[in-house]
């Protein structure tokens, strides 16, 4: 009997974990991970640039600092450089809170941001399947959680205007926002995006359009009972009425 083929690996796609080891600290207190530098350049430019060019202080000192970044955020890339796997679940999926769900959406969003500054292709696009996995996943909590406020104010001021996980986010909301869903502390540019997105997607509603009928009653103030200004003035003219209800429909000739 054979070994299926998952347990052999193309040698030239293995890690390259040879050469030194460099220092990365991460956040404001500058949390410390050591990872393989021939690993680091083979995947993201940005790191390649760094240690390629010995005239960077990074490059003599092999220590590199990402102040803005989350330690989480990295600990998941130096993982998934190594084992070309996303870790990011706290529980396993039949087990999932819904907070449990926001707070691993949280984290991917944070690291593809990382992948975007280090300019890491293949990165970003194991988090944007991961993203994807973990949003439409209904194990555990039942029901699609698509990406809240926080996540898109997040991304949308960490990532160049046509970043792929950007169109991901406006499909998803194209086509699935409802009007109870939380957009409550969403920037202008993130609403301003979703809604042309949204306007781009979906059908004008049918029947008649009520801001061309004459009778604007349903835009006035006024109770339904109660005399339109419109109609007076009307009359004191003395050719012209319309209906002083909001049930009125048209103006018409007295």
């Amino acid at each position: 009997m054979s070994l299926p083929e998952s347990s052999r690996y193309l040698k030239s796609e293995a890690p390259k974990i040879g050469g030194e080891i460099v220092a990365v600290f991460v956040g404001a207190e500058g949390k410390t991970f050591h990872v393989h530098e021939n690993l680091l350049r083979s995947s993201a430019p940005y790191y390649e640039a760094i240690f390629g060019n010995q005239a960077w202080l990074e490059a003599q000192t092999r220590k590199v600092e990402l102040t803005d970044d989350h330690p989480e955020a990295f600990e998941l890339y130096s993982q998934w450089l190594y084992t070309n796997k996303i870790w990011c679940m706290e529980v396993v999926p039949n087990e999932r809170t819904q907070k449990a769900a926001m707070k691993e959406t949280n984290l991917l969003v944070r690291a593809y941001c990382l992948g975007e500054k280090l300019l890491d292709v293949a990165f970003r696009d194991s988090v944007i399947d991961a993203i994807q996995s973990s949003v439409l996943n209904k194990a555990g909590t039942k029901k699609a959680l698509y990406p809240g406020p926080w996540k898109l104010n997040f991304l949308w001021g960490n990532s160049p205007e046509n970043s792929p996980l950007r169109r991901l986010i406006l499909d998803y909301y194209a086509w699935k926002a409802k009007e109870n869903w939380n957009f409550e502390g969403m920037s202008p540019n993130v609403l301003q995006a979703l809604v042309k997105e949204i306007l781009s997607v979906r059908k004008a509603p049918s029947g008649d359009i009520p801001f061309l009928e004459l009778n604007t009653c349903r835009y006035h103030h006024h109770k339904k009972d109660q005399p339109c200004s419109k109609r007076i003035h009307a009359d004191d003219a003395g050719n012209l009425s319309t209906d002083h209800t909001l049930g009125g429909d048209r103006l018409r000739s007295s």
